[in-house]
């Protein structure tokens, strides 16, 4: 909705933020997908790191798979952080990948208001004003109305 050049939060339309729900349903799975795996290698490490304290040398095995788990974590957090900048880049305002939660500015008459989406949702059904966040929500049907 807004123009290039344009300063500020991009702006959509109910129609426009709902094209982007297939796509928003598949990067957060696969988010949910890492932050799984991400938790199983933290909890890996703090064991191997507990293993490695006591001094180990560098060939120790267990050394070896500490250092290979603090890859793996790192490389889970750069794909992590990519999806997140993906979706910041498209417009998006993650409100919490745990949740599944997006927002999506928008204006309500003159109001900047967010259109809220919730993972497992097939489309947009609700909409919040920024203060208010998803406690504040609404059913979308109420957008439209009363917009004043």
């Amino acid at each position: 909705m807004n123009s290039p050049g344009t300063l500020g939060p991009k702006l959509f339309t109910l129609e426009e933020a709902n094209t982007l729900v297939p796509r928003l349903e598949e990067d957060l799975a696969r988010m949910a997908d890492l932050q799984k795996l991400l938790d199983s290698c933290r909890h890996e490490l703090s064991v191997h790191q507990l293993m490695s304290s006591s001094g180990v040398s560098d060939a120790n095995p267990d050394r070896r798979k500490l250092d290979a788990l603090q890859k793996e974590a790192e490389s889970l957090l750069s794909e992590m952080g990519g999806l997140q900048r993906d979706l910041q880049r498209l417009g998006c305002v993650p409100k919490s990948f745990r949740e599944g939660l997006i927002d999506f500015y928008a204006l309500r008459g003159d109001r900047l208001v967010f259109l809220c989406w919730r993972r497992g949702e097939t489309e947009i059904t609700h909409w919040h004003t920024l203060e208010t966040g998803i406690r504040g929500r609404r059913p979308i049907d109420s957008f439209h109305t009363d917009a004043s």
